[in-house]
C-alpha cells in the first residue's frame, strides 16, 4: 500500500499533551502542589526565625515603621549582614530542626512526583519547568508566586516576611531571600530579567508599582492562563485560540512518508534537550506541504496548529504582542505552528511582509513555515523540499479518502484526479466536505456522492477567487452556439483534451515525457459579440466547472512587479478549484514586442513569461480572448495551445443564431428569418434586440413580432453608433420606420 494513515491529534484545543491522564494523575498533581506549598511554608517559617532575632535587638521595633533605630542603622553598615543569615541558619537549634523538615519534605515531594509519572505525565509544575528550560529558582519563584491562589493565609506570611502588612504578594525581594542563597542572589536577578523565561514566556509578570518604588518590592503574578496548566486544566488561551486552528493527520504519499522519516529521525536525533524545530517546507500549493509538518509531528508527540496569517497580516503590530502568548501556547500545550507563507505574500505590502518575517523569526516554538520559495527570514530553518504530488500519487490519495469516509467517485475518479490538483489535506477536505454534504441531504432525497465531491472540490477556493475576478455561471450548451465548422471543431477538441488527460498522460504514457507544460491553453479571437465568452461558459459547463473572467487591462500595471502579484493572486486562488481561467483583454499584455530601451521594457516581457508559465503550469484550462489579434505577438501565441477565430458570420449564421435566440417557450409570432439575417450585426447584438423585443411584446400584451424586433433593432443599432441600412431592415423594416 502506497499511503499511511497518520494518527489525528485530538480534535478540541484543550485535551492537553497527554489526553490519556486521569483522576489519579490529578490527585497526584494536587499533591505535589501541596507538598511543594508546605516547603515554602517551612522556608518562610526558617526567614521568620532570623528576622525576629533582629528584631528582638532592636529597642525600636515596634516602631520599624515609622523610625530607623541607631541599632538598626549599625548593622546595616556592618559588611557581612548575609554571612550572619547564613550563620544563624547554621547555628540555630530551631532552624536545624526545620532543615531536617525541609529534607523530609523534599522527599515527600519526589514521592508525588513519581505517583504522577506513573499515571502518564509528570506533575504540572515539573512539566512546566522542563518545557520551558526553568532552573531550579525559577521554578521555585513561580509556585512563590502562585501558591497564595493555593492557600490564601500565605498572603499574611508574605506580608510578616516582607515587614508589610500591604505587601500579601511575592515580590522579586521575597523571592531572592527565600529560595536563594547569598552567593546565587546575582543569578537570581538575570533569572527574573525580562529577557529570561519566566518573563520573556509571560509565565510570571512583574506589576507595575507605585511611582518610584524599586523593581524588587513590586508584586509578581501568574497569569490565569498558567495557573490552570499548574492546577492541571489544558484550555488555550482565548486571545492565542482565534489566532490559530488545529490541523488533522491525512493520508500520505509513499515518498512523503519516507521523507517524514528521514526529517523526524534527523530531529529526534537532536536528543531531549533539542531547541525547538525551525523547518521550511518548500513546494507550491496542493504539494502536501501541510499533511507532512503533521506526520513530523505525530512523531515528535506535537500536534500541529495553522497559524491565521492573513488574519494577522490585517493587523500586524498585533503579532509580536501575540508573540509571547504563542510562544507560550505552544510549548505548555506541547503545540506546532505552521504557517503558510502564501496567504501573506501578495495580500500586504513589502513593509508589512517584511515586519511579519522579522516578528516570526524572533519566535521560539516549533514552527513548519511553508512557502514556494526559501523563506527569506534570518532564523535558519532545516529546508524540506515538497514536490507537487503526481497523478499517480492523487489517485492513490482519492482511493484512501473516499474508502476512509465511505463513499464512492462512480467512475468520475480519472476526471478528480486531473481536474483537481489538490494535495493530501485538498482531497481530504474535500471528501469530508462530501461527506457532509450526503448527511444532509439523506433525509429524503438520494444524494450522489460523486457529483456533492466535484461540486466540494470546485467550491475550493471560490470566495478568494470570487474577490479577484468576475464569476460567471455558465448557462448555454453546445446547442447554443453558432460558429463556421472549423471553429466549432476546434472548440471540440479543447473539450476533448480536458476529458481525455487520463488516457493520455497515464494510460498511454505521454505524463513521463512532459516536465511540464500539461497545461491546455487557448486563444479565442474575433470581433466583439462574436461568442468567446459564450464559448467559454459552454466549455466550463461540460464539465460542471466555476468560470472566472478576468480583464487583463485591469490585471497590468505600470508599476514594476505589481502585474506578476496580480496574476500570481489568480493564479494561486484558482489552483485548488480547477477554474476556467478566461482573460479578456489579452493584447493589453501580449502586445507585439519592441526593442528593449529601458527596465520597463524589460519588466514587459518579464511579465508576459511570468503569466506563460503559470498557464503551462496550471493544471485547468486557461482561455485568453482579444479583439484585436493582429495585435499579439506571434511568438507569443506558438506557445498557446489552441488558436480559435470567431469571425464576423455571415448571412447563413446569423440566420442561425437569431433561430436559437428565442426560447422555445417563447410566445413567437409569424417571424421572417431570413429577412432578420440581413441584418449585419454579431450575436451579442442579435441576443440583445431578441431580449429587447420580448419585453416590447409584453408590454404590449402580444407575440413578438417583426415589429417589436425591428424596434428594437433600432435601440441597439443606436447605441452602437451605426447607420441603419436599408437593405438590412427590408421593405417592413422602412415602413415601420416612416
Amino acid at each position: 500500500m502506497a499511503l499511511e494513515l497518520v494518527s489525528r491529534p485530538a480534535a478540541a484545543a484543550g485535551t492537553g499533551p497527554s489526553p490519556g491522564v486521569g483522576a489519579a494523575w490529578h490527585a497526584a498533581n494536587l499533591a505535589h502542589l501541596r507538598a511543594g506549598v508546605a516547603m515554602l511554608r517551612l522556608r518562610l517559617q526558617r526567614r521568620v526565625l532570623w528576622l525576629r532575632t533582629r528584631w528582638s535587638a532592636d529597642p525600636l521595633s515596634e516602631y520599624r515603621g515609622l523610625v530607623v533605630s541607631d541599632q538598626a542603622a549599625d548593622r546595616l553598615l556592618r559588611p557581612a549582614v548575609a554571612d550572619e543569615e547564613a550563620a544563624f541558619y547554621r547555628s540555630d537549634p530551631g532552624v536545624r530542626a526545620l532543615e531536617r523538615g525541609l529534607e523530609a519534605a523534599a522527599d515527600a515531594l519526589r514521592s508525588v512526583s513519581d505517583v504522577a509519572r506513573e499515571q502518564g505525565r509528570p506533575p504540572a509544575l515539573e512539566d512546566l519547568a522542563a518545557r520551558f528550560g526553568l532552573s531550579d529558582f525559577a521554578r521555585d519563584t513561580l509556585l512563590l508566586a502562585f501558591a497564595p491562589e493555593l492557600d490564601p493565609e500565605l498572603g499574611t506570611l508574605y506580608a510578616y516576611a516582607q515587614d508589610d502588612a500591604t505587601r500579601r504578594h511575592a515580590t522579586p525581594e521575597l523571592a531572592l531571600a527565600l529560595l536563594a542563597r547569598a552567593e546565587e542572589r546575582l543569578g537570581g536577578w538575570v533569572e527574573l530579567g525580562w529577557e529570561a523565561p519566566l518573563r520573556r514566556f509571560r509565565l510570571l509578570v512583574l506589576e507595575a508599582g507605585s511611582g518610584g518604588e524599586a523593581l524588587g518590592r513590586r508584586p509578581l503574578s501568574v497569569p490565569e492562563r498558567v495557573q490552570a496548566f499548574l492546577r492541571g486544566s489544558d484550555v488555550l488561551a482565548a486571545g492565542v485560540s482565534v489566532l490559530v486552528r488545529p490541523v488533522s493527520g491525512v493520508p500520505l504519499t509513499r515518498a512523503q512518508r519516507q521523507q517524514v522519516e528521514q526529517v523526524a529521525a534527523r530531529l529526534e536525533g537532536d536528543g531531549p534537550g533539542r531547541g525547538p524545530a525551525a523547518l521550511n517546507l518548500i513546494g507550491p500549493p496542493g504539494s502536501g506541504r501541510k499533511a507532512v509538518a503533521t506526520a513530523i509531528c505525530a512523531r515528535l508527540g506535537l500536534r500541529l496548529h495553522a497559524l491565521d496569517l492573513a488574519g494577522v497580516a490585517r493587523e500586524p503590530r498585533s503579532l509580536p504582542e501575540a508573540g509571547a502568548a504563542l510562544e507560550r501556547e505552544c510549548r505548555l500545550s506541547g503545540l506546532a505552528l505552521f504557517v503558510d507563507a502564501d496567504q501573506v505574500e501578495g495580500a500586504a505590502d513589502p513593509e508589512t511582509r517584511r515586519f511579519l518575517v522579522a516578528a516570526l523569526d524572533r519566535l521560539e516554538l516549533d514552527c513548519f513555515i511553508a512557502s514556494r520559495r526559501r523563506w527569506p527570514g534570518a532564523r535558519p530553518l532545516m529546508p524540506v523540499w515538497v514536490p507537487r504530488v503526481d497523478s499517480a500519487d492523487r489517485r492513490s490519495l482519492w482511493q484512501a479518502a473516499l474508502a476512509e469516509e465511505g463513499l464512492q467517485a462512480n467512475g468520475s475518479l480519472d476526471a478528480l484526479v486531473h481536474q483537481f490538483e489538490l494535495g493530501p489535506s485538498g482531497i481530504a477536505d474535500a471528501v469530508r466536505t462530501a461527506r457532509r454534504m450526503v448527511a444532509v441531504t439523506e433525509n429524503g432525497s438520494t444524494p450522489d456522492p460523486a457529483a456533492l465531491i466535484w461540486a466540494a472540490c470546485r467550491e475550493r477556493s471560490g470566495p478568494t477567487l470570487d474577490e479577484l475576478a468576475q464569476r460567471i455561471e455558465p448557462a448555454h450548451g453546445w446547442d447554443d452556439i453558432v460558429l463556421p465548422e472549423d471553429a466549432y471543431q476546434q472548440l471540440r477538441e479543447i473539450a476533448a483534451q480536458v476529458r481525455l488527460r487520463a488516457r493520455v498522460y497515464e494510460s498511454w504514457g505521454f505524463g513521463a515525457k512532459l516536465s511540464r507544460g500539461r497545461g491546455i491553453s487557448a486563444l479565442f479571437s474575433g470581433p466583439s459579440g462574436t461568442g468567446k465568452t459564450l464559448a467559454a461558459e459552454v466549455l466550463a459547463g461540460e464539465f460542471d466547472l466555476a468560470l472566472y473572467r478576468i480583464d487583463l487591462s485591469g490585471v497590468v500595471s505600470k508599476y514594476i512587479g505589481e502585474t506578476e502579484k496580480n496574476l500570481k493572486k489568480v493564479f494561486d486562488a484558482a489552483e485548488d478549484n480547477g477554474a476556467v481561467l478566461f482573460f479578456d483583454e489579452a493584447d493589453a499584455l501580449f502586445g507585439k514586442r519592441s526593442e528593449v530601451r529601458d527596465s520597463h521594457d524589460r519588466y514587459a516581457n518579464i511579465e508576459v513569461n511570468y503569466l506563460l508559465q503559470r498557464m503551462e503550469d496550471y493544471g485547468g484550462l486557461v482561455i485568453m480572448a482579444t479583439n484585436m489579434k493582429s495585435h499579439l505577438d506571434p511568438a507569443f501565441m506558438r506557445r498557446l495551445r489552441f488558436l480559435v477565430d470567431f469571425p464576423f458570420p455571415d448571412a447563413a449564421l446569423r440566420r442561425r443564431i437569431w433561430e436559437k435566440s428565442f426560447p422555445a417557450r417563447a410566445e413567437l409570432g409569424p417571424l421572417d428569418f431570413p429577412a432578420l439575417a440581413r441584418m449585419s450585426i454579431p450575436g451579442g447584438n442579435i441576443r440583445n434586440i431578441a431580449l429587447n423585443a420580448a419585453f416590447l411584446a409584453a408590454d404590449a400584451g402580444r407575440s413578438i413580432g417583426m415589429d417589436h424586433i425591428y424596434h428594437a433593432a433600432r435601440r441597439e443599432y443606436e447605441k452602437m453608433e451605426k447607420l441603419v441600412a436599408e437593405a438590412e431592415f427590408g421593405e417592413r423594416g422602412r415602413r415601420r420606420r416612416r
